[in-house]
Order: structure tokens, then sequence, then C-alpha cells
């Protein structure tokens, strides 16, 4: 039990890192496109 606990915390983990990677990604890339814009 406690490891199919741990695979489900590993689990959780990977899907926010993953989440706060792509959303950083996203975030930094419109703000390179308002800059684009505005220039």
């Amino acid at each position: 039990m406690e490891g199919h606990l741990l695979n489900i915390y590993g689990a959780l983990f990977l899907a926010v890192s993953w989440g706060i990677v792509i959303w950083l990604n996203i975030f930094s890339f419109s703000k390179i496109l308002s800059k684009n814009n505005k220039s």
C-alpha cells in the first residue's frame, strides 16, 4: 500500500512540476509576443 501511495504522490508531483514548466513557457512566450506587437 505504501508503494502505491508513493506512486500516486510521484505522479502528482510530476503533473504539478510539468504544469508549472508549461505555464512558465506560455507566460514567457506571451510576454515576447506582446513585446513584438508593441514594437
